[in-house]
């Protein structure tokens, strides 16, 4: 998981798109708390993620 969120840091240091969605409307923030990453959410949050943007379900991240 460590390198995980260091290339997560690494992409957004880069300019990714914090908000970005896949083809089910999940964004990077649904996956941190699908997965119980507090570290991966308070940074993706600490780079604008929006916690109100729904998935195509519905279902916001929080």
């Amino acid at each position: 998981q460590e390198s995980s969120d260091a290339m997560m840091r690494l992409l957004l240091a880069h300019g990714a798109d914090v908000n970005k969605r896949d083809s089910h409307g999940t964004t990077p923030l649904h996956v941190a708390a699908q997965n119980g990453n507090n570290e991966a959410i308070t940074t993706l949050l600490e780079h604008s993620a929006d916690p109100n943007i729904a998935d195509w379900s519905g279902r916001t991240p929080l």
